[in-house]
């Protein structure tokens, strides 16, 4: 795959140049809460939007009440943000994945529609059941000039392939691996996908099936079990996205986990052991910060086997 058309201080270039995986890197997230918000989006894209301060406050906040989730600010191309705009919750959970949505005119119609209760499962009138697939496309150019660049060109094929189920989308985390786009309700990350492979990952989604080539990891999963399922995929030449449920994992040593997971397909359990421990590697994380660097962790294969 070829390297963005820059200096090697574009992110995206320097991880590629390095070698950096893609696998065991989707930012760790059960439940996605989607906010349209036509406009331009900045640096921190809720703080600096032009949403009523209020709001800003109840949206800040629903991340710190529900664990592991994440709020975005999603838009589409050249929409005006007169009308009814849309809000999603997805609750991605590695059983029963599940979307809602619901529409507003104006911000402040958030504060009465009981998202904390929808996700703890309490009976919720203000959302309704989305029975479609989503695609999310960071384009936050304002917060890395890489998911401008790579993430408004596939954005751009992507819509016009798959329609009003594609969304561009702020910060979803690992700029260096733009384009980065996302599936839901599954939760599952994609990196490095460019113009010309992303229709075939919005295919294979809906084939339910996974592009391992620009898997980052199915986000409801800690790392070392994205990892894992990585690993497992690749060694027993798999890719449907039902096809292996993560049981349990066990900490072996400092550096060893174990993770097991269980076929869906013929009930066959299966073991993965990964080794953990920091890369030999400097990347750095961000192209406004290229001074910054850091050695992430590197999840690696040590063995696996049927139980």
């Amino acid at each position: 795959m070829d390297a963005a058309p820059a200096t090697n201080l574009r992110c995206s270039a320097n991880s590629l140049a390095v070698g950096e995986p893609l696998y065991a890197t989707a930012s760790k997230t059960d439940v996605w809460i989607l906010v349209e918000y036509p406009d331009v989006m900045g640096t921190k894209a809720l703080k600096d939007s032009s949403i009523p301060k209020p709001v800003i406050a109840y949206l800040e906040q629903l991340p710190k009440d529900i664990l592991h989730s994440r709020l975005l600010l999603i838009k589409k191309s050249n929409r005006s943000s007169e009308g009814t705009m849309t809000a999603f919750v997805c609750i991605a959970s590695k059983k029963t994945p599940a979307l809602y949505q619901t529409n507003f005119v104006n911000y402040e119609e958030l504060l009465s529609k009981d998202i904390l209760g929808l996700v703890s499962g309490s009976p919720n009138d203000h959302f309704e059941h989305f029975q479609d697939k989503l695609y999310l496309v960071c384009t936050n150019a304002m917060r890395d000039r890489c998911c401008g660049l790579w993430g408004g060109a596939v954005f751009k094929v992507a819509s016009q392939y798959a329609g009003e189920a594609v969304w561009q989308s702020s910060h979803v985390g690992g700029h260096r691996f733009a384009a980065n786009l996302i599936c839901l309700p599954h939760g599952l990350y994609y990196g490095r996908v460019r113009p010309e492979n992303a229709n075939q990952i919005i295919d294979r989604y809906k084939e339910h099936l996974i592009d391992v080539e620009h898997f980052r990891g199915r986000a409801c999963y800690p790392p070392e079990a994205q990892a894992a399922e990585y690993f497992l995929l690749c060694e027993t030449s798999t890719t449907g996205i039902d096809t292996f449920l993560l049981e349990d994992i066990l900490l072996i040593s400092d550096e060893i986990q174990e993770i097991h997971f269980l076929s869906n397909i013929d009930g066959t359990r299966y073991s993965v052991r990964i080794r953990i421990d920091i890369s030999d590697t400097e990347i750095f994380e961000s192209c406004d910060k290229p001074d910054k660097m850091s050695r992430p962790p590197r999840y690696r294969l040590e063995g696996w086997k049927k139980l």
